[in-house]
Formats: C-alpha cells, sequence, structure tokens
C-alpha cells in the first residue's frame, strides 16, 4: 500500500543508474522518493524530510552504510531502514540486525521482490504508528479518568460549593503542572468575576486576590470566554493585552490559563492557572483535555450545587413553617402585622422592616418595626408613587441600593434615609388570590445586593404575610359579624320585649348608635298635622332640628330614600349638589345638620312607616357593612313598630270591646235579678198548673245561665283591669276538688261517666283566693262532663314537686286540634269541633281560667291529640307553711 502523503522512501546509493531504477519501480506502485548520492547527503535530507523507509547500500563514497544508519539514530530520526549490498559479510549482516534494521537485500535488486519488501515494511509501521496513536490516546484517556476521578474523590468528600471549587482547581493545577491555581465565579449583579478560592496561591497575595474582583467588559479575554466559550492561553501575561487588569501586572507572572465553567449552558466563572517564570504553551490536545476535566467537574459541582440548593430549601422552608407556625400563635390583626415585620428583619438580617397595605387607592402604614419610622414618615401613598408604591403598582420585587440618591423615593422618607444612614431598599408585594393587596419592605444601612435567593425568600415570607393578613381581616370579620350578630339579636329581642312605639323607638336609636358607631341617629317618620316627615325620635342631635325640620316627599336624602324605598347616602352634604330642600329647611340644615348621613327606608308589607338616619358629624364614607347593618336594623325595626302599631289598634278595639261588654252587663244584672226574683215567687204559686210550672222551671234556669254570663263577664272585666280583689290564703285542692264533684254529681251520674280522683291526702295546699280556685276546677271540671261521650272517662290527679302544686283532669273525649291549641284560652274562642256539637258555651270560661291563673301566680295548659281526649293542668306555689 502506498505510504502517507506527509512521509517518503529514501533511496542512499552511489550508483546513479540503480537508484533510479529503484525510485521508477516504486513510484509505479504509488511510493514518494527521494535519491540521496552520498551518506552526507542521506543525512540533511533525513533532518529536513519525514521519511518512512530508507534503502541504504552500504558502500557509499563518503562513509560506510552501517556509520550512516547510526548517525540518523542519534539524530532522533526514526524510519525503518532495508540494507542493500552488492558484497555481503557476516559482520555486515550482523551490524545491521544490530541497528534494528528491517531487513537485508543482495544486489543486483529484483524490483518485485523488493515491492513486497516494501509493501511489509511500511504495513507493519502504519500498524506500529496506529498503535502508538492509540496508546497515547489510550494513556491520554487515563489522564483524563484519573483526573476525573481525583476531582470526584475530593469533590464526593464536602457537599459545600467554594470548597468542591477550591479542590477541583488543585486537581486542575496538578494535571497540567501549574504552579498556582484560582477560581472566580460570575456576578450577574456587577458583571464581574469574583474570586472564590485558590490554590498554592503565596500567602502575601491571598488577602489582595480574594478581595479583588475582575470587571467582566473591561477584559480582552471577555470575548473568548463568554462568547466563543475557549480557553484563553498567553505565555507572556505582561505584554499580553488581553490580560489588562492591574491585577495582573501586580501578580508578575510568566504564563496564565483561563478556563471557562460552563454550567447549566451558561458560563458560570472561570479556572485562571499560573506559571510563575516558565513560558509555557499548551497544546490543543492538552487544552482539549482540560476542557474535558472542567466540562466533568462542572457536572459534579452542578450536583453540589443542586444539593446546596435542596438544602437551602429545606431551610427557607423550616425557618417559613416555624414563622407561620408563630404567626398562627397570634391572633389579632396588628399582632400578626407586628410580628411578620420582625420576622423578615430578623430573616434578612436587616435593620428595619415595614408593611404598607392598600386601603382604597393609598397605601397606608400597617406595621414598622420602630428603626423604619424615619423611612416610612408618609403615612400614605398613592399607588405607583415613591418605591413602594411601585412595587404595588409593578408586582415585582423592587430593589434600590442608594436610597439618598433616589429621586423616586417620597422626599420626607429620603430625607430620614439620608439622616439615618439607611442605603438599601428591598420589597416585594404581597399577593392574595393573585391579586397585590400591599407590599413588604425592609432597609439595609449598607449597600447590599440581595441575592436571588434572598429576595426568593422575601417572597416567600411576603405570601405567608398575606395568608396571615388575610386570616386576621376573616377572623376580625367573623368577631365583628358575631358581634353585630349578637347586638341585633339583642336588639330585636328588646324591641319584641315590648309594644310601646315611642319605647321602640328611642331603644332603636341608642342601639344603632352603638352598632353603626355613628355619631347621631335619628327616626323620620311621616306626621300628617305637620304635613311632611319629622324627626320622631332621635339621639345626639340639636334641639332646633328635631323642632323644626319637616320635609316634604322627595325632599333632601330622607325624601329620596322613601321614593325611591332603597337606601341612600351622602359622603358629605354640604358639597353635595343632589341635594335639594326648600328655603327655610336649606338654611337649618346647613346650620344645624351632620356632615354626613345615611338613609334607609322602613318597609313592612309593601308600606313605608318611616326612615332611620345615620349621622355623622364629619365627611364619612359608608361602607357596604354599614349600610348592610342599618338595612338589617331597619327590617327589624319595621317588624317591631308594625307590632306595636297592631298592638295598639288591637288594644283600642278590646278596650271598646271591653267597655261596651261592661256597659251591657251592668245594664242586664239588675233587670236579671228582677226576672228571677219574679220567677222564683211564680214557681212559689200553689195552684200553678203542671205545663206553666214546667215553662218557669226552664226561664228559672236561663235566668240563671244569663247571670252566670254576666258574672263571668264583669269577673273578666274586673281581672282585666286589674281590679279585683284577691286574697291568698291555704287552700287545699283535694278538698276544694272533691266539693266541686260534689256539686256536678247529678251531671256525672246523668252522663254515667267514669270518675277517678287520685290524691295524697287533701291534695297539696297551694297560696290562692278559695272562691276564685274553685271558679277555674269548676271550669274544668264542667268542661270534662260537657265534652266527655255517655259512658267515657274522666281521671283527676294531683301532687307537687319543686315547691308547686299541681292539678290535672283527664277524659276520653273529644280532644282539641292541634291548630285550636294555642287560642284556646282566648276570649270568646271555641274550637270548630264543639262548635259542630251544638253544646252551650260561650268561649269564656277558659279565658276566665287563664286570667284567674295569671293572677294567682299560676300557670295552665292544654295537652291533647284529637279524637283521644284531653288533658288540662294548672300549677301553683305551694303555701308558704307547707311547702
Amino acid at each position: 500500500m502506498p505510504i502517507a502523503n506527509s512521509e517518503s522512501i529514501l533511496i542512499v546509493d552511489d550508483e546513479q543508474l540503480v537508484a533510479e531504477t529503484l525510485k521508477e519501480g516504486l513510484e509505479r506502485q504509488g511510493h514518494r522518493c527521494l535519491i540521496a548520492g552520498t551518506g552526507a547527503e542521506a543525512l540533511r535530507c533525513l533532518r529536513s524530510t519525514t521519511v518512512a523507509l530508507v534503502l541504504l547500500d552500504l558502500g557509499l563514497p563518503d562513509m560506510n552504510g552501517i556509520e550512516v544508519m547510526r548517525a540518523a539514530l542519534r539524530q532522533g530520526s526514526d524510519p525503518d531502514i532495508l540494507i542493500m549490498t552488492g558484497q555481503a559479510s557476516a559482520d555486515s549482516a550482523m551490524e545491521a540486525v544490530e541497528g534494528d534494521t528491517v531487513g537485508y537485500i543482495l544486489k543486483p535488486i529484483q524490483l518485485p521482490r523488493l515491492a513486497g519488501i516494501v509493501r511489509r515494511v511500511l504495513e507493519r509501521r502504519r500498524l506500529a504508528g496506529e498503535n502508538a496513536r492509540l496508546q497515547f490516546e489510550m494513556n491520554q484517556r487515563l489522564k483524563e479518568t484519573e483526573a476525573v476521578l481525583a476531582i470526584s474523590k475530593a469533590s464526593s468528600s464536602t457537599l459545600e460549593s467554594q470548597e468542591a471549587l477550591r479542590r477541583i482547581c488543585r486537581e486542575l493545577t496538578r494535571l497540567i503542572g501549574a504552579d498556582t491555581g484560582a477560581v472566580y465565579l460570575h456576578d450577574a449583579g456587577s458583571n464581574q468575576i469574583v474570586p472564590l478560592a485558590g490554590y498554592k496561591v503565596p500567602p502575601d497575595l491571598l488577602p489582595t486576590l480574594l478581595a479583588t474582583p475582575l470587571p467582566l467588559q473591561e477584559q480582552g479575554f471577555h470575548a473568548a470566554i463568554w462568547s466563543q466559550r475557549r480557553p484563553v492561553m498567553s505565555d507572556d501575561v505582561a505584554a499580553d493585552p488581553r490580560f489588562s487588569h492591574e491585577l495582573f501586572r501586580r501578580f508578575k507572572h510568566q504564563s496564565g490559563l483561563v478556563l471557562p465553567l460552563i454550567m447549566d449552558n451558561e458560563v458560570a466563572g472561570a479556572f485562571y492557572l499560573v506559571w510563575w517564570s516558565e513560558r509555557r504553551r499548551l497544546s490543543e490536545r492538552e487544552l482539549g483535555l482540560l476542557e474535558s476535566v472542567a466540562a466533568q467537574a462542572t457536572g459534579l459541582l452542578r450536583n453540589i450545587r443542586l444539593f446546596e440548593q435542596a438544602e437551602r430549601e429545606r431551610r427557607r422552608l423550616d425557618v417559613l413553617y416555624e414563622v407561620s407556625r408563630r404567626l398562627a400563635a397570634a391572633r389579632d390583626g396588628k399582632s400578626v402585622l407586628a410580628r411578620l415585620v420582625d420576622e423578615a428583619m430578623n430573616l434578612l438580617g436587616v435593620e428595619a422592616a415595614g408593611i404598607r397595605l392598600l386601603e382604597g387607592d393609598d397605601l397606608v402604614v400597617a406595621a414598622r418595626t420602630l428603626s423604619a419610622a424615619p423611612v416610612m414618615v408618609a403615612p400614605r401613598i398613592k399607588v405607583g408613587e415613591s418605591l413602594s408604591g411601585r412595587v404595588v403598582a409593578t408586582g415585582e420585587p423592587v430593589l434600590v441600593t442608594n436610597l439618598p440618591a433616589d429621586e423616586s423615593f417620597h422626599p420626607d422618607d429620603r430625607q430620614g434615609a439620608r439622616e439615618h444612614g439607611f442605603q438599601t431598599f428591598l420589597g416585594v408585594p404581597l399577593r392574595l388570590h393573585d391579586k397585590v393587596i400591599g407590599e413588604l419592605n425592609v432597609y439595609t444601612k449598607r449597600h447590599r445586593e440581595f441575592a436571588p435567593d434572598e429576595i426568593s425568600l422575601l417572597s416567600a415570607l411576603a405570601d405567608q404575610a398575606a395568608l396571615a393578613i388575610h386570616k386576621a381581616r376573616l377572623l376580625a370579620d367573623a368577631q365583628a359579624r358575631e358581634r353585630e350578630a349578637t347586638q341585633l339579636h339583642e336588639v330585636t329581642s328588646l324591641l319584641a320585649s315590648s309594644l310601646d312605639a315611642d319605647w321602640i323607638l328611642d331603644q332603636i336609636c341608642a342601639r344603632a348608635v352603638e352598632l353603626l358607631h355613628c355619631d347621631a341617629f335619628g327616626v323620620h317618620m311621616p306626621d300628617p298635622a305637620r304635613g311632611g316627615l319629622t324627626l320622631r325620635r332621635e339621639i345626639n342631635l340639636p334641639a332646633e332640628l328635631k323642632d323644626n325640620l319637616v320635609l316634604k316627599p322627595g325632599e333632601g336624602l330622607v325624601g329620596r330614600a322613601m321614593e325611591s324605598r332603597k337606601p341612600a347616602w351622602t359622603r358629605d352634604c354640604l358639597s353635595d349638589p343632589s341635594l335639594s330642600y326648600a328655603q327655610g329647611v336649606d338654611d337649618l340644615i346647613r346650620r344645624q345638620s351632620p356632615r354626613a348621613y345615611l338613609a334607609v327606608p322602613i318597609i313592612v308589607r309593601g308600606e313605608i312607616l318611616g326612615v332611620l338616619m345615620s349621622y355623622f358629624f364629619e365627611p364619612h364614607d359608608f361602607s357596604e357593612n354599614e349600610i348592610r347593618l342599618l338595612g338589617t336594623l331597619a327590617d327589624h325595626a319595621g317588624i317591631a313598630i308594625d307590632n306595636a302599631r297592631h298592638y295598639e289598634q288591637e288594644r283600642q278595639i278590646s278596650q271598646m270591646k271591653s267597655d261596651f261588654v261592661g256597659f251591657v252587663t251592668h245594664q242586664l244584672r239588675t233587670p236579671l235579678a228582677g226576672i228571677k226574683w219574679m220567677l222564683e215567687l211564680a214557681s212559689q204559686e200553689a195552684d200553678l198548673p203542671a205545663e206553666a210550672a214546667s215553662y218557669v222551671q226552664d226561664a228559672q234556669a236561663a235566668a240563671q245561665r244569663l247571670i252566670g254570663l254576666v258574672n263571668d263577664l264583669l269577673d273578666i272585666g274586673r281581672l282585666e283591669r286589674g281590679k279585683l280583689s284577691i286574697a291568698p290564703q291555704p287552700v287545699a285542692l283535694g278538698a276544694l276538688t272533691q266539693s266541686v264533684l260534689e256539686e256536678t254529681r247529678v251531671l256525672v251520674e246523668g252522663k254515667e261517666h267514669r270518675l277517678d280522683m287520685t290524691a295524697v291526702a287533701e291534695g297539696p295546699v297551694v297560696a290562692a283566693d278559695s272562691q276564685l280556685l274553685r271558679q277555674v276546677v269548676l271550669n274544668l271540671v264542667s268542661n270534662a262532663i260537657k265534652y266527655t261521650p255517655d259512658g267515657g272517662k274522666i281521671e283527676i290527679e294531683m301532687g307537687q314537686a319543686d315547691g308547686l302544686g299541681r292539678w290535672q283532669i283527664r277524659d276520653s273525649g273529644l280532644g282539641v286540634p292541634r291548630e285550636a291549641q294555642g287560642r284556646l284560652f282566648e276570649k270568646f274562642y271555641r274550637a270548630d269541633n264543639v262548635t259542630s256539637m251544638e253544646t252551650e258555651g260561650t268561649g269564656l270560661g277558659l279565658y276566665l281560667v287563664r286570667l284567674i291563673m295569671e293572677q294567682l301566680g299560676g300557670r295552665v295548659w292544654c295537652e291533647s291529640v284529637e279524637g283521644e281526649g284531653a288533658t288540662f293542668a294548672f300549677t301553683l306555689p305551694l303555701h308558704a307553711e307547707t311547702a
């Protein structure tokens, strides 16, 4: 096979014809050949030309061929040598063997045989070269692997990136044979490469080296390192314009190598390897080895950084968990905010911290450390103004490292920064449900470039803060709602406890001021006599306003609320052009009225009863909660006022009925007494016919019932007016009941009722008026007899417990429908199922029973299932001597 283009065959022979013949034959085989006629010429050719094979004649004119072979070996030439000779000897053959020649051929030379020998020699040489190359590459790989293994071993023994970089720098320095090494990392904020660690740095140079960052853009090797990502090598650093920083002049050294540190496809920094005195140049193969090892090292470093990042994240989560736990322990909003600013200051090691929260379009100071007072002077700033306003407007962190010179900083706060030495501001937004609700800021008294991790940590704290603030607000709202609900319940209960309209209105005014925290309150109601709406009741309003203010429908805020049937309000009546009044009223309003007020109509079943008015003496923005609360109060007030109004109407009607009944009963009493007396006289006539006597007897019974009805009505009237005299005394319920049963025995026997009475001795002794109590028992026993069918069962039981005597009667009669039980003790009321029986009754008996029990301090009730009979029971206090 032909030899490589860069190598030749050298024919050394003083016989020109032989040399030319050999050359021609070999060139036909594709070989490139050279001819030398003397030994000296052959040696010169070997020095200037790469020769693969030398065909060497032993007999040369200037020196022996063996001497040429030895001289070639001495000058470092490494061709294969094939001896040619026409005079073979044992000595020459032995010297050829000792000279490590590839063969020994005798002249005359046959070209085919020579061509075969040349082919075998060159093939063997090619294989040897390939083996050498493979051996070299294997050695290089081994060297690289050993370097990576050393770096891996050195790095794996630490999980701290700075120490890992120092060890990687050490192994790279050893690998390439440099004297000193240093590692720099890129600081994106300042665009400098900052020294981090070194290896074999002279102790006197170490402080200066570690304190001197290199401005990246100013270095001549910037483009090669950051754009091409290739190493930069110089064997004369002092004279190399690419190494322009004065640090390279201060530390005098001969050679230097800048090796980029690439991480995640970005240049993260560089290694700098130094040869103090050696003028060193690295081959491409050596540079490739360094780059390969550095790439392997960055993989290890990346893992370390991932571990550090995970460790930082773990510590961050631990810190945030602890902060969250402490925040959760704070109950009210103020303590939550105070704890937040303290946590922010401690977490980042700063001198001051504060929080501003959104209120409308303004950011107000919600909390701050004492040290933050000079730089948070302005209590309110607009969104977009100053640094805090910019944080909220952009929704992004804002970092300023020269506060006194920042023109966008609020002037008052900037002055405080100058006076107290504050230099750096970092603010992050408080977000809740993707909405910015404020900002958290920290301040330092030195120029400080906060790292991304620190900004991320403060942002995470801000997220915790937003949740804590939201939780505190929810808790405060819940507590406020609970207080409001409690107050509204109290107001409702209070209003339901009376049916006096004026008293109800007074309570509404007093409780509204407490509930709404307003300055004054009033209730405007229609006054037909004065022809408009007047202040029926008020609290904290001027007397002139109460006495003289009369509003027509549609006039002012009160008239607007009545016409629209909706709440109406004004922040400041003096600057509200939509409010209009009559001339006299307008003067009165301007002189005496509060500035802000809220009007809510009182509407019941579509009817407007009046308007509730909440007043503030200064301009005031009414919140949705205030409007809602006053609306709720208006609903409750409407019910109470409506109830009082209906009660008054019912009372007047009832009074008219009572007056009429009282008049009629008084008028009937005297004629009935006369009728009864005359019927008694008539019944005593001896010769009265039997039929007439029967009529007289029926008339007497009817007269007696009328007299009883009149007496009941008179008793009811006296009880209702509280004019019936009562004389409480010990009354034995057993004896009283037995007496009533004796009186009604004829009725019981006539209907064949089974009557049982269970009592202990004479039954409980209660404190009561015996005549009134007898009337109660008689009414209840009579009703049981009347509404129990013939042959039915009636049971009476008595007992005592807890200082009360109990009496009850149970029958097997019709029972009382469920819907009628609530009205059973009302005046003139009779259940539907008894009116259909055509039994006699006025609906006054049970009403009278109820009145008597109330007068005696007792209670009466009914328990019944319709069709299964009824149980009537009452309780009375036991007499003091028997209780």
